[in-house]
């Protein structure tokens, strides 16, 4: 996905006139399914595509907040060039020191104790979000050959691996006034015109955003088809994000993405890390509680996030759930990767978008 601007990922948080918006560093995880669907319905008229084939892309349900097609979102992730992605680092590595003289090191103090707190364990920030000598807060990324060592067990990383978020994009500030469109007028209250500001992104060259689809769900006779219509937006121009930003896509089949390097059969004995790579909401989107509700779960390194954004369809907000943010890691004990890696403990309503992750060896 290359912007051919600006674009605005807003936060799910609302705000009001004479407030500010800010936007995310990458586009979420519901803005980039919308896109492909809205994407694909497009070319489906132009081409005629067959609705039972259409049905498996963009799902039953006559509203966009249902997820109910054949194929699971990855991502999305930030790529550099046409190769190195960027995932969102670990929340148990540190990233010490300035621009000239950077430390990254696994925080093996961050594994919690087992204190429950609302039916929950208690959280603990990354510490990307700590402030002073150990780390600041700012986004951080890290590569996949970061993440690869960071799966294998390592403990020590190169610097050169992650990637500060301001070395991506560059954040603008746009001042907006509300206006009133029948009489063509900007909106007066009390003498003042009625303001608001959006922050909005702009890539630095040679960057884009990079999202997978996983057609695992999708059965015959309709899979050929439907990865046909995937392929055929290759080269299209699409929207993505808030005030008409738009991206055009490249397409491809791929195994590059490190969650489709994972051996599903395979099993794990003693410990490990289950690392978010993008949002998640667990269980029964209970408010009290926002781990999963797997068995062997030792504590976490992980931090709240709100997951929710505007259905333009029904023209209303879409429910703001409480989730997990990318970057999350959980300790486990005894756990198979295919428990993980089929979402199972993602809430049902949304385990074709949400919850991509990675199983990393051993914790101490």
């Amino acid at each position: 996905m290359k912007p051919r601007g600006e674009l605005l990922f807003r936060t799910p948080t609302p705000f009001s006139l004479g407030g500010y918006a800010e936007t995310q560093p990458r586009p979420s995880e519901f803005g980039v399914a919308g896109m492909l669907r809205s994407a694909t319905m497009d070319l489906a008229e132009e081409r005629g595509t067959p609705q039972n084939v259409l049905e498996k892309i963009v799902g039953r349900g006559k509203e966009y907040t249902t997820y109910d097609f054949c194929w699971k979102l990855v991502g999305p992730y930030l790529m550099r060039g046409n190769g190195t992605v960027f995932y969102p680092i670990p929340f148990d590595v540190f990233v010490e020191g300035g621009e000239e003289r950077r430390r990254l090191r696994l925080a093996d103090w961050l594994i919690p104790q087992l204190e429950v707190v609302d039916g929950g364990l208690k959280e603990l920030l990354a510490p990307s979000a700590f402030k002073g000598e150990s780390a600041r807060k700012e986004y951080w990324f890290a590569s996949s050959k970061l993440m690869e060592e960071y799966l294998n067990g390592e403990n020590v990383f190169d610097e050169s691996d992650v990637v500060r978020g301001e070395s991506i994009y560059r954040r603008m500030t746009h001042p907006h006034v509300k206006l009133d469109r029948e009489m063509k007028a900007v909106e007066i209250v009390e003498g003042e015109g009625m303001y608001f500001a959006v922050e909005k992104l702009a890539l630095r060259e040679g960057w884009s955003f990079i999202a997978g689809v996983w057609l695992d769900g999708c059965e015959q006779p309709e899979l050929d088809k439907v990865r046909d219509a995937f392929l055929d937006l290759n080269g299209r121009i699409a929207r993505l994000g808030g005030e008409g930003g738009l991206v055009s896509l490249e397409v491809r089949e791929s195994k590059s993405l490190l969650e489709a390097k994972v051996e599903e059969d395979a099993e794990i004995e003693g410990r490990v890390r289950l690392v978010l790579t993008a949002s998640a909401v667990f269980g029964n989107g209970d408010k009290s509680s926002f781990l999963p509700g797997l068995s062997g779960v030792e504590g976490c390194a992980c931090a709240r996030a709100l997951v929710g954004g505007w259905d333009y369809a029904a023209n209303k907000p879409k429910e703001l759930r409480l989730g997990v943010a990318p970057g999350s890691v959980y300790y486990l004990e005894r756990i198979k990767l295919s428990v993980i890696l089929d979402r199972v403990h993602v809430h049902p309503d949304y385990r074709n978008v949400l919850g991509s992750c990675l199983i990393a060896k051993r914790w101490l």
